[in-house]
Protein backbone atom coordinates (compact mmCIF):
# COMPACT_ATOMS: atom_id res chain seq x y z
CA UNK A 1 0.00 0.00 0.00
CA UNK A 2 2.77 2.07 0.69
CA UNK A 3 4.56 1.39 -2.12
CA UNK A 4 1.44 2.66 -4.42
CA UNK A 5 1.49 6.02 -2.48
CA UNK A 6 4.99 6.41 -3.49
CA UNK A 7 4.36 5.60 -6.60
CA UNK A 8 1.64 7.92 -7.63
CA UNK A 9 3.42 10.62 -5.38
CA UNK A 10 6.34 10.27 -7.47
CA UNK A 11 4.15 10.29 -11.03
CA UNK A 12 2.26 13.22 -10.15
CA UNK A 13 5.99 15.10 -8.90
CA UNK A 14 6.60 14.03 -12.67
CA UNK A 15 3.91 15.29 -14.17
CA UNK A 16 4.50 18.69 -12.91
CA UNK A 17 8.42 18.53 -13.43
CA UNK A 18 6.84 18.20 -17.58
CA UNK A 19 4.96 20.62 -16.78
CA UNK A 20 7.08 23.08 -15.90
CA UNK A 21 9.38 22.10 -18.74
CA UNK A 22 6.90 22.62 -21.47
CA UNK A 23 6.03 25.81 -20.31
CA UNK A 24 9.41 26.72 -20.21
CA UNK A 25 9.53 25.77 -23.89
CA UNK A 26 6.60 27.27 -24.86
CA UNK A 27 7.91 30.29 -23.59
CA UNK A 28 10.81 30.42 -25.78
CA UNK A 29 9.27 29.17 -28.89
CA UNK A 30 6.49 32.30 -28.31
CA UNK A 31 9.67 34.35 -28.16
CA UNK A 32 11.18 32.79 -30.93
CA UNK A 33 7.87 33.07 -32.86
CA UNK A 34 7.50 37.02 -32.36
CA UNK A 35 11.04 37.60 -33.44
CA UNK A 36 11.15 40.00 -35.80
CA UNK A 37 14.21 38.43 -37.93
CA UNK A 38 11.57 34.62 -38.04
CA UNK A 39 9.90 34.53 -41.47
CA UNK A 40 7.93 31.85 -40.69
CA UNK A 41 4.39 33.17 -39.30
CA UNK A 42 3.49 29.64 -39.29
CA UNK A 43 5.69 29.06 -35.84
CA UNK A 44 3.47 31.42 -33.73
CA UNK A 45 0.13 28.83 -34.32
CA UNK A 46 2.34 26.21 -33.78
CA UNK A 47 3.44 27.24 -30.55
CA UNK A 48 0.04 27.84 -29.66
CA UNK A 49 -1.05 24.99 -30.72
CA UNK A 50 1.37 22.86 -28.59
CA UNK A 51 0.67 25.13 -25.57
CA UNK A 52 -2.88 24.22 -26.08
CA UNK A 53 -2.58 20.01 -26.68
CA UNK A 54 0.20 19.80 -24.27
CA UNK A 55 -1.74 21.40 -21.87
CA UNK A 56 -4.79 19.28 -22.28
CA UNK A 57 -2.10 16.48 -22.37
CA UNK A 58 -1.05 16.88 -19.23
CA UNK A 59 -3.83 17.39 -17.64
CA UNK A 60 -5.47 14.09 -19.18
CA UNK A 61 -2.52 12.41 -17.57
CA UNK A 62 -2.91 13.91 -14.19
CA UNK A 63 -6.10 12.55 -14.50
CA UNK A 64 -4.88 8.78 -15.07
CA UNK A 65 -5.68 8.49 -19.38
CA UNK A 66 -2.94 6.42 -19.75
CA UNK A 67 -3.40 6.63 -23.93
CA UNK A 68 -2.31 10.67 -23.48
CA UNK A 69 1.23 9.72 -22.50
CA UNK A 70 1.41 8.08 -26.07
CA UNK A 71 -0.38 10.94 -27.65
CA UNK A 72 1.96 13.73 -25.74
CA UNK A 73 5.18 12.01 -26.23
CA UNK A 74 4.35 11.24 -30.53
CA UNK A 75 3.08 15.39 -29.87
CA UNK A 76 6.34 16.35 -28.54
CA UNK A 77 8.64 14.10 -30.92
CA UNK A 78 6.94 15.75 -33.97
CA UNK A 79 7.57 19.22 -32.54
CA UNK A 80 11.25 18.74 -31.89
CA UNK A 81 11.34 17.68 -35.32
CA UNK A 82 9.32 20.85 -36.71
CA UNK A 83 10.98 23.44 -34.67
CA UNK A 84 14.24 21.69 -35.36
CA UNK A 85 14.08 21.86 -39.51
CA UNK A 86 12.93 25.57 -38.73
CA UNK A 87 15.77 26.09 -37.29
CA UNK A 88 17.86 24.20 -40.22
CA UNK A 89 15.70 26.54 -42.70
CA UNK A 90 16.01 29.62 -40.92
CA UNK A 91 20.14 29.19 -40.77
CA UNK A 92 20.57 28.00 -44.26
CA UNK A 93 18.02 31.18 -45.47
CA UNK A 94 19.54 33.88 -43.69
CA UNK A 95 22.26 36.37 -45.12
CA UNK A 96 22.89 37.13 -41.49
CA UNK A 97 23.12 35.07 -38.33
CA UNK A 98 20.60 35.42 -36.04
CA UNK A 99 21.80 33.54 -32.36
CA UNK A 100 19.45 35.00 -30.52
CA UNK A 101 16.76 33.23 -32.17
CA UNK A 102 18.22 30.70 -32.97
CA UNK A 103 19.36 30.62 -29.08
CA UNK A 104 15.38 30.98 -28.42
CA UNK A 105 14.61 27.38 -30.85
CA UNK A 106 17.60 25.61 -29.39
CA UNK A 107 16.31 26.58 -25.63
CA UNK A 108 12.46 25.24 -26.88
CA UNK A 109 14.53 22.34 -27.71
CA UNK A 110 16.31 21.09 -24.86
CA UNK A 111 13.37 21.64 -22.66
CA UNK A 112 11.33 19.75 -24.39
CA UNK A 113 13.90 17.19 -24.93
CA UNK A 114 14.05 16.68 -21.12
CA UNK A 115 10.37 16.83 -20.60
CA UNK A 116 10.51 13.90 -23.19
CA UNK A 117 12.93 11.56 -20.66
CA UNK A 118 10.75 11.30 -17.99
CA UNK A 119 7.58 10.93 -19.65
CA UNK A 120 9.08 7.74 -21.34
CA UNK A 121 11.61 6.35 -18.91
CA UNK A 122 9.80 6.94 -15.54
CA UNK A 123 8.52 3.75 -14.38
CA UNK A 124 6.37 5.58 -11.91
CA UNK A 125 4.81 7.00 -14.70
CA UNK A 126 4.25 4.28 -16.66
CA UNK A 127 2.15 2.40 -13.25
CA UNK A 128 0.33 5.93 -12.76
CA UNK A 129 -0.96 5.58 -16.07
CA UNK A 130 -1.53 1.93 -16.47
CA UNK A 131 -4.57 0.50 -16.39
CA UNK A 132 -6.29 -0.07 -13.07
CA UNK A 133 -7.60 -3.10 -11.92
CA UNK A 134 -10.65 -4.20 -10.08
CA UNK A 135 -9.08 -3.43 -6.61
CA UNK A 136 -7.88 0.14 -7.23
Amino acid sequence: MQTAKRHKLRARLWLCFIFCSLSGAHYFFYRFSIHPLNPYGMTRGLTFGLVLWTTVLTVAMWLRHGWARYVAGTLMVIAIFGFGFTLLALDRQSVHRIPDAMQEVIGGLVLYTIALIPLVGSSSLRLFLAPRSAGH
